[in-house]
């Protein structure tokens, strides 16, 4: 019997861990993490909960990553020649995006947390927690800058009486210099308020396939 060895069950599914005494340490000779490592033994049971996806921007890259329930960001590979599925951070996932210009992949944990993937590295930024559990998310590829909200759950996500509050609302994550690029004058977090004097009331305009475009 192997007394190291263990079957955990979470929300996420079953795994298997033979190092399961094992603690996150630090080696001094190769500073690498050692970690516990589990197994997915669900036998192809697919339930797999998917939060977000996106699709790899260039033609006959035949990838997707994607941010799932309790199980991690997955990177998929379906080409014929070298079919793969990895997960490439775990936690509950989130909203995820590939950058081709820069061979970037990005993933994310609740809480505003980023990973990004690049160069073989990743790179973690999780140093300011804020914003909803499933938290929105939408990246500039051009610019190398994540948008997202930091409105706490608290709120649901939901805001009213706008004139009358004044918090942060929006932050920009800027990855710039982690991939070797100018800044941009931006620090790592950028916040952006709503105006504390809002006479107006904030409107939406519906869009569809029939509407004549914006100016």
């Amino acid at each position: 019997s192997n007394s190291d060895e263990a079957i955990v069950t979470t929300d996420g599914g079953i795994f298997r861990s033979e190092n399961f005494s094992s603690t996150v340490t630090l080696d001094d000779e190769n500073q690498d993490n050692i970690l516990t490592e589990f197994y997915n033994v669900n036998n192809q049971l697919n339930t797999t909960q998917y939060y977000h996806g996106s699709i790899h921007p260039e033609i006959n890259r035949e990838e997707a990553v994607g941010g799932t329930q309790d199980n991690g960001s997955i990177l998929v590979n379906w080409s014929a020649e070298n079919p793969s599925e990895k997960m490439i951070s775990g936690g509950d996932g989130g909203y995820s995006f590939f950058d081709h210009d820069d061979e970037v992949v990005i993933t994310m944990v609740y809480g505003n947390r980023y990973y990004i993937h690049y160069q073989n590295e990743v790179i973690y930024i999780g140093d300011n927690v804020n914003g909803l559990f499933l938290n929105p998310v939408a990246y500039d590829a051009a610019s190398n800058l994540l948008y997202s909200n930091t409105a706490s759950s608290s709120y649901g996500g939901l805001y009213t009486d706008l004139k009358t509050r004044y918090r942060d609302t929006l932050q920009i994550v800027n990855i710039n210099p982690l991939i070797g690029k100018d800044d941009l004058g931006l620090d790592t977090y950028t916040f952006i308020k709503l105006d504390q004097n809002l006479e107006e009331a904030i409107t939406a305009i519906s869009i569809d396939e029939n509407s004549d475009p914006l100016e």
